[in-house]
């Protein structure tokens, strides 16, 4: 094999070797995009869950009251 036989072949991998890693990065891409929406709805999730965390507690805190009213 000579030179240029050599170089070819080099590049020939070196060419399968960057298609490779053009998929795995779309591929990278699309998870990091999904991750993005699973983080905004877990974050509106969050708001929710503490807004009725805090509707929970005013509404204990009206049922303490008539309770104190009624005793």
């Amino acid at each position: 094999m000579n030179n240029e036989e050599f170089q070819k072949i080099v590049l020939e991998q070196f060419g399968k070797i960057n298609t490779r890693f053009d998929g795995l990065d779309s591929r990278l891409d699309k998870m990091d995009s999904r991750l993005d929406k699973m983080d905004s709805r877990l974050d509106k999730m969050d708001s929710r869950l503490d807004k009725m965390d805090s509707r929970l507690d005013k509404m204990d805190s009206r049922l303490d009251k008539m309770d104190s009213r009624l005793d």
